[in-house]
């Protein structure tokens, strides 16, 4: 399964899963793991991908890849105005 983040993807069905009760029980190692480079987690609830755990690092490459591809799409709808706007 591929989970679109405001358009930066991310394919999850590789990642360890664990589920809420598995997280919440060993959320300190968890914590631990992910700061020595291991995962992103992806914590299930009902069989349900709900959210993941990830190092500060990796979730801000992601949110830096996310506003880069917000402004773009910015820019790409302001010059699609402009082009029609300028159209007879």
């Amino acid at each position: 399964m591929v989970h679109i983040w405001n358009m930066v993807v991310m394919d999850i069905s590789k990642l360890p899963h664990l589920t809420a009760t598995q997280a919440k029980t060993n959320l300190g190692s968890l914590i631990d793991s992910v700061n020595a480079g291991e995962g992103p987690y992806v914590i299930d609830r009902y069989g349900k991908p709900v959210a993941i755990l990830m190092d500060m690092a990796t979730f801000r490459v992601y949110e830096a890849r996310r506003q880069l591809l917000k402004m773009q799409a910015e820019l790409q709808r302001e010059r699609d105005r402009r082009l029609e706007s300028s159209k007879p």
